[in-house]
């Protein structure tokens, strides 16, 4: 058996360990911060007030800089860093502070990128550039575009996806069999069209590129206004991805994904993200198992109000009662209805975003 006095020395030596643990952590992290802003500088004062070095491009004396500046946490966090290899007497700015160039390189954001060419190098008013042989956006080669391409054609459409004569462009991507001649956007720009195909951002994070969808385009409807086809929004069942945007004679269209319709002669939309054919029924992306769509039905009798003031899917056939896809245990379908804009009811209960509501 232990006694007191060594329990008690092993229990000031775990104490002890765990503190040096803690002391060696704090000591990381202090160094990790010092790193990042080693070659930063702070300037006091609210957020408004301007840095004291502009952004871009300085020449003092035989070396140059680039500073980038950033707020953080109300103070002007300057990062500077001193160009290498640069030839001070040829250098030049090209546009307002990212890109310039001297006899030997050419500069993205202070740094050379490699294999431009200084002398055919050319940018546009967008994020695109090039050089003799090769695109650029951001300073990274475009793979697959040719630079002459760029550098005489290069064009906006709509503020975004330029295109030259033989491509469009996505976040620095070439959009794979688009037509730059019938390219044009739809909406806020997420979703796009030419004479063969319909293009698609496939997730809203920055930088996704923009692929074809390989639609039947003579069977192709569109299903929503453009005004709706957007990246995001505040009302949240308004948004592209929640509900069906488009269908063709064999899917159709719910965000970024394509679902199969099993009688497309027969498929109906329906409001809030069902529709049906003769065989079966759908909400959103899912197939509701053994609905009778002859019967199945939207249980609302206000389907032109605003979803975000609703928060109800429900849908009915003669047998069940359906929130999304998934039956409503217990309901009655054939005194299922709509009670007020949250509410719904039938003979025995009340419910509540597809729950049985005792208390309201």
């Amino acid at each position: 058996m232990k006694t007191p006095h060594k329990i008690a020395l092993g229990c000031l030596i775990a104490v002890g360990l765990g503190i040096a643990t803690l002391v060696v952590a704090a000591w990381k992290g202090v160094s990790f911060v010092g790193n990042l802003f080693s070659n930063a500088s702070f300037t006091t004062g609210p957020p408004s007030s301007p840095p004291s070095i502009p952004d871009g491009y300085q020449v003092e004396g035989n070396v140059v800089y680039y500073t980038s500046n950033q707020n953080l946490f109300g103070n002007w966090v300057s990062n500077r860093k001193q160009l290498e290899g640069v030839d001070v007497k040829t250098f030049t700015t090209l546009d307002s502070y990212l890109r310039a160039k001297d006899a030997t390189h050419v500069y993205y954001e202070g740094v050379a990128i490699p294999g431009a060419d200084p002398i055919t190098f050319r940018v546009s008013d967008t994020r695109y550039s090039g050089d003799a042989s090769r695109t650029y956006y951001d300073g990274k080669v475009v793979e697959g575009a040719k630079g002459q391409d760029a550098t005489t054609h290069l064009e906006g459409l709509d503020g975004s996806k330029p295109r030259d004569k033989n491509h469009v462009y996505s976040n620095g991507f070439i959009i794979k069999g688009a037509d730059p001649a019938s390219f044009e956007l739809i909406g806020s720009g997420r979703v796009a069209r030419d004479k063969n195909d319909y293009y698609l951002i496939l997730t809203e994070v920055e930088g996704s590129p923009m692929v074809p969808l390989n639609v039947d385009l003579p069977s192709f409807k569109l299903l929503i206004s453009s005004e709706l086809i957007t990246t995001g929004g505040e009302d949240p069942w308004n948004t592209f991805d929640e509900q069906m945007w488009a269908h063709d004679k064999l899917h159709y269209y719910v965000g970024e994904k394509a679902f199969p319709i099993a009688d497309p002669a027969s498929f109906t939309v329906l409001p809030f993200g069902y529709a049906k054919d003769s065989k079966q029924a759908y909400f959103l992306g899912n197939v509701i198992a053994d609905a009778d769509p002859a019967t199945f039905e939207v249980v609302s009798p206000d389907h032109e109000k605003n979803w975000a003031t609703s928060f109800a899917r429900y849908a009915k056939d003669a047998k069940r009662v359906y929130y999304h896809e998934k039956v409503l245990d217990g309901a009655d379908a054939a005194s299922f209805q709509r009670e007020n804009e949250r509410v719904f009811k039938d003979r025995s209960r009340r419910y509540q975003q597809g729950i049985a509501r005792d208390d309201l």
